[in-house]
């Protein structure tokens, strides 16, 4: 398997500008009963934010109540990031909470209860909880340019959306005890090897690669498709709330140590941070 080293990406991929945007996330709606979802904060790699947040938790509520989408592509504005996790200028300021919805969960998305079909087009980094994101969806499809990781520990905090959970049952046990604990990132290819993703495509391809599948699955009966999936989740373990109340708690433990403060701070600070283990 090939790595990336954590120190390589995690902070460099992070954008160094805050971005109220308005339309932080896009719905577009195509023919063939499809749409897509574009997480549009492109400047500050995708980073989730508290407008992130809500504007893709109401997508989700909007999606869910229209009978004439049957299969999603998620996305990250063009940049070098599908999604570079929560954004940690928000962390720093203890705000992770903005990140959360009661229905949603982290950004809106991770523990949304949903019917309908979501596929993960990822092109470049999907990390933290971008990473967790992309487990969230039903699969995922990467370009040569992905890589993926889950380096919070890196910072003194944990993955507390999802992957500490999902990636042991996405992928084998060893392989995510090893990403978790080491923060180090894959490839595109390694993602493949270990079925983190079901498809490797040349960048220009990856959204008509997604849209394609998407479109075949439209095609298929909703109702079956969504029973289907149900019960495919469940089997899963993606739907999993004690897990995650576990996970919650873990992260609230861990939300006022030194460690997680330093963590942040150095993150932030551009320097290399000095644990200590309190």
């Amino acid at each position: 398997m090939r790595h990336v080293g954590h120190d390589q990406s995690f902070r460099d991929w992070y954008g160094e500008r805050w971005m109220n945007n308005p339309k932080a996330v896009q719905l577009e709606r195509l023919a063939g009963q499809v749409a897509i979802v574009t997480l549009n904060r492109a400047a500050a790699r995708n980073a989730v934010d508290d407008h992130i947040t809500h504007a893709l938790g109401a997508i989700v509520e909007e999606i869910e109540g229209d009978p004439n989408i049957c299969a999603v592509v998620l996305r990250g504005a063009a940049g070098p990031a599908f999604c570079a996790g929560a954004d940690l200028r928000i962390v720093n300021a203890g705000r992770l909470g903005d990140l959360f919805t009661d229905g949603g969960g982290f950004a809106g998305f991770t523990t949304a209860l949903r019917r309908t079909p979501w596929i993960a087009a990822v092109d470049g980094f999907a990390l933290a909880g971008g990473l967790e994101i992309v487990l969230a969806c039903d699969f995922a499809i990467a370009s040569t340019n992905a890589r993926f990781g889950v380096p919070e520990v890196t910072r003194g905090i944990i993955a507390s959306a999802g992957a500490l959970y999902r990636l042991p049952r996405a992928i084998p046990t060893g392989t995510a005890m090893r990403m978790i604990a080491t923060g180090e990132i894959i490839d595109a290819n390694a993602a493949l090897a270990c079925g983190l993703v079901t498809d490797v495509v040349a960048p220009e391809a990856l959204l008509n690669e997604a849209l394609g599948v998407a479109r075949a699955i439209a095609r298929n009966a909703p109702l079956a498709v969504a029973e289907s999936l149900a019960l495919a989740r469940k089997a899963a373990g993606v739907v999993d709330p004690p897990a995650q109340s576990a996970s919650d708690e873990a992260q609230s433990r861990l939300e006022e140590s030194e460690d997680r403060l330093e963590g942040t701070a150095a993150f932030l600070g551009k320097r290399p941070p000095v644990f200590t283990g309190r």
